[in-house]
């Protein structure tokens, strides 16, 4: 029983992998904002949110961690990179070269990472059960103990 409560915990810890994804989610979203508001014929504004919301919507819908809709692997990472890389291309085209190559350095580094952890990625699909495996029927726990 312990050992589940530690794999728990180990799971939901943060670690490099998800840290430097969520840096290069917040990149991305910058650098479609950035290209947005320098090529789009409308108010700074409105041409950041023309560009963002749709792809906040995108992530939120397939490639978050918790969506319900989630892309599987392997397409999942292939999906994120290419997104990735092409904010690195978005920030060039705004003539921020340093910031797209330190975002084309990051997504290879997350690239590598992702394929090194291919594994635990593809169990990442896998959710833990529900209920408990020892309750009859497999019914889930109710009472006061169920919230611990």
């Amino acid at each position: 029983m312990d050992s589940q409560v530690d794999d728990r915990a180990a799971a939901q810890r943060p670690n490099a992998k998800g840290a430097l994804s969520f840096v290069l989610e917040v990149g991305l979203l910058c650098a479609t904002g950035l290209w947005a508001i320098e090529f789009l014929p409308l108010p700074r504004f409105a041409a950041a949110a023309a560009a963002t919301l749709p792809l906040l919507v995108f992530w939120g819908l397939f490639m978050s961690p918790r969506a319900r809709r989630r892309i599987r692997w392997p397409a999942h990472p292939f999906v994120a990179h290419g997104l990735f890389a092409t904010g690195a291309v978005l920030l060039h085209l705004v003539d921020r070269p340093v910031l797209g190559w330190i975002m084309l350095g990051l997504t290879l580094l997350s690239a590598y990472l992702a394929w090194r952890h291919r594994g635990a990625s593809a169990a990442e699909g896998a959710r833990p059960p529900r209920h408990r495996p020892d309750a009859p029927d497999g019914r889930r726990s109710g009472g006061r103990r169920a919230a611990r």
